[in-house]
Order: structure tokens, then C-alpha cells, then sequence
């Protein structure tokens, strides 16, 4: 049975769900970044016991940097390893979200793995799509390769985590352009990981009364808008339609109500039949990306642990 606060974090996301379900199909884009800007960094409608959401961890310092054009954040606490470094790509479709939004859940992965963790502000569709998420996320892979909070100097391991979109795109950047990169991660986990934007699997159509925020109507409108003409069955659009192989440790966490739990499901299919190692982790009737709700969420919580220990465990 899931906790009494998990029912209030699911009555508060599908009041943020109708919300942007009201607004007008051209002002899809706006309304989206509107209502991940107020799940992630708003007071707005939150009971006051859910608002330490909103808050960095406790001795987590976050600096603001660039690399070439993009701005990022490091985020490291007081205790973090400068060469075990860990790479955040956040969720919003591909076309909402940024490091602020995910700053709160960030901090937490980085002081509970010890990580100096590197959270970007890759370029969003419509106004940037595909390739341009995607290439930003190689050139932070290879710049975070040598470079530290505290200068240069060469990472002993990497890790990468991403939620929603962002989980997708750290699968499409593995997969695609290994070649280009100049360290490989040691584990990777993504969460309510976005991996097919074609919208055909059974949890699309199973889990769409269960889901409190997504459908198949936004997948297909945002994987269209990020795709800027190429197919959405395209693999590096749509990570689980492409050869999986050569993929590093990897922990995917989603949701058995939402509509994308077959995005990560079968996607872990298809590594373990490859040879790689990792774990579905189920969790049951969470919200998407319910990890953003710690410490309010007990379930949330939980997730955050699991992932952090994860990572742990490939650190050497």
C-alpha cells in the first residue's frame, strides 16, 4: 500500500495536469514549461509539509559555470569526491525543464553518492531541436572527462542519471556516440525514463487512467516539436528502438502506473538480452519522475536511496 502522502502528491499533479490540459494546442510548449517550472521550484498549491521539495540538501554548494554556451551547474557537497563525477540531464520533453527546475533532486543525488555532479542546461526544442540536445550532452560527457570543481584534471569515473526526456537522451548519447566520447560511464540509472516517442506500447494505452500527468497525445506532440521532421521511430529519437549493445551497468526506475513503464521495461529487456548487467526497478502507482518529491515523498526516498547505492556500488 502506498504512503498517505503519496495521494496528495497525485491529487497535486493532476490539478497541475488540468491546468495545462485547459491551455490552447499552439501554446503547447509554453503551458509545459509553465507547469514543470511550477512542480519543481513553486510553492504554489503544495501543502507547507511538501515545500523542503523546493530546497537544496544540506551542504551541497552549487556553482554556476559555462561550457563554451552552455550553462550548467556544479552541485558538490562538503564531503564529495572531485574525480568521481556524475553527469544529471534533466526531463521536460526535450522542450521544458532546465538545471534550476532539477537542482532540488540533484542535490540530493550529490550527497548521497559522494559525486561532484554536473547538471546542464542542454538546448531545447522547438527552438533547438534534435541534434542539438543530444550534441550537448557529448560535449559535457568530454568536458566533464577533465575538468573538476576545482580545475582541470582527469575524472577517475563517470556516472550519468536522468529523469523523463532526460533519461533518453543519456541512453541516446551512449548508444549513438560512444565513438565520440572520451571516458565511458560506469553505471548509468534514469528515472521515468522517455524512450520511445512513437507512443505504441501497452502501458500507453493501459496506464493512461493511472497516469496523473502524461499521455500519448503530449508524448507524440513533444516528440514531434524535438524531432523537427525526422520520424519518431527513429532510434536516436527513440532510444528503445535502436540496437542495444555495449551499454555500461544500468538501474531504470519507473512507475508500474504510468504511462511510460514500458519505455523502461523493455528497454531492460533488451540490455539484459544483450549481455549487460542491470535492474528494473519497479516502483508501484507513483506519480512521473515521483523522486522529485523527497523528502515529503516516503517513496521517493526510497527511489533516491536505491539509485544512489547503485551508483556506489560501481564506484572503485
Amino acid at each position: 500500500m502506498r504512503s498517505p502522502e503519496a495521494n496528495i502528491v497525485e491529487a497535486y499533479m493532476r490539478s497541475e495536469a488540468a491546468k495545462l490540459a485547459k491551455g490552447k494546442p499552439e501554446d503547447f510548449v509554453a503551458g509545459l514549461r509553465n507547469t514543470v517550472e511550477r512542480i519543481f521550484t513553486s510553492s504554489e498549491d503544495k501543502p507547507l509539509a511538501m515545500l523542503p521539495m523546493l530546497e537544496v540538501y544540506p551542504d551541497v554548494q552549487v556553482s554556476q559555470i559555462k561550457i563554451g554556451d552552455m550553462s550548467c551547474e556544479w552541485l558538490s557537497h562538503s564531503n564529495a569526491m572531485p574525480n568521481k563525477r556524475l553527469l544529471y540531464i534533466h526531463g521536460g520533453g526535450g522542450l521544458a525543464g532546465s538545471a534550476a527546475t532539477h537542482r532540488a533532486l540533484a542535490s540530493r543525488i550529490a550527497a548521497l553518492t559522494g559525486c561532484s555532479v554536473l547538471s546542464i542546461n542542454y538546448r531545447l526544442a522547438p527552438e533547438q531541436p534534435y541534434p542539438a540536445a543530444i550534441d550537448d550532452c557529448v560535449t559535457a560527457l568530454n568536458w566533464l572527462a577533465q575538468n573538476s570543481p576545482n580545475g582541470t584534471s582527469a575524472a577517475e569515473q563517470l556516472f550519468m542519471v536522468g529523469d523523463s526526456a532526460g533519461g533518453g537522451l543519456v541512453l541516446a548519447t551512449l548508444l549513438h556516440r560512444r565513438s565520440s566520447l572520451k571516458i565511458q560511464a560506469s553505471a548509468v540509472v534514469t528515472l521515468s525514463a522517455l524512450t520511445d516517442f512513437t507512443a505504441q506500447s501497452d502501458s500507453m494505452s493501459e496506464n493512461q487512467s493511472t497516469d496523473a500527468l502524461l499521455s500519448a497525445p503530449a508524448i507524440l506532440a513533444a516528440g514531434a516539436l524535438y524531432a523537427d521532421g525526422l520520424a519518431p521511430s527513429s532510434s536516436e529519437i527513440s532510444p528503445l528502438l535502436a540496437q542495444i549493445e555495449h551499454l555500461p551497468p544500468l538501474l531504470m526506475q519507473a512507475s508500474s502506473t504510468e504511462v511510460l513503464f514500458d519505455d523502461s521495461r523493455i528497454f531492460m529487456e533488451k540490455h539484459l538480452a544483450s549481455g549487460g548487467q542491470g535492474k528494473l526497478s519497479a516502483y508501484q502507482d507513483m506519480v512521473h519522475v515521483w523522486h522529485a518529491f523527497a523528502p515529503y515523498l516516503p517513496e521517493a526516498n526510497s527511489a533516491i536511496t536505491e539509485l544512489c547505492d547503485f551508483i556506489k556500488r560501481y564506484q572503485s
